[in-house]
């Protein structure tokens, strides 16, 4: 059992968080109220926060794309992204309406393909978008030619899941 000072309460052990530097090899204070605690500091200094980690992140570049195939190439990680790609497909084709022709068919091919080419010749990596997301949060767009539109890697995976044109 420990006292925790915070919440004024004696814990059992296992609610305290590891420190080498101390005697009893265990945080002065419990996991939850260095929860709240570090939760409470994150709000305060929101923006502060975000620029910090992203600087860490630039800075250790190759550490984060370790992590990320390590985590791609684990069990879980496996499971994770098998079940994201069956879930986009699923939705991409529930937003493919049956009355689009051969021709509407094939222009959306096309631009898949064209997102390709402009990557062999750029050297930028290029993703075909829909401009109304087919997931988004207030509305859900189709998959279809005139929703479509080549962009840089980049500029999709920031706009992310948003829809910016209302």
């Amino acid at each position: 059992m420990k006292y925790c000072p915070s919440c004024d309460s004696t814990k059992d052990r296992i609610s305290f968080s590891k420190s080498s530097g101390r005697s009893d090899g265990l945080q002065s204070h419990c996991k939850a109220c260095r929860s709240s605690r570090r939760k409470k500091d994150y709000l305060k200094n929101r923006d502060k926060e975000i620029s910090l980690s992203k600087v860490w992140v630039e800075n250790n570049l190759d550490s984060v794309k370790a992590k990320a195939r390590r985590h791609r190439k684990s069990d879980h990680g496996k499971a994770y992204y098998n079940n994201k790609n069956a879930c986009r497909r699923a939705s991409k084709q529930n937003a493919t309406p049956k009355w689009l022709s051969t021709q509407q068919i094939s222009d959306c091919k096309s631009l898949y393909s064209l997102a390709t080419k402009l990557e062999m010749v750029c050297g930028i990596k290029y993703h075909v978008d829909h401009i109304v997301p087919l997931n988004g949060t207030n509305v859900c767009g189709l998959h279809v030619p005139w929703n479509l539109q080549v962009l840089e890697a980049s500029l999709n995976t920031s706009k992310s899941n948003s829809y910016k044109g209302w």
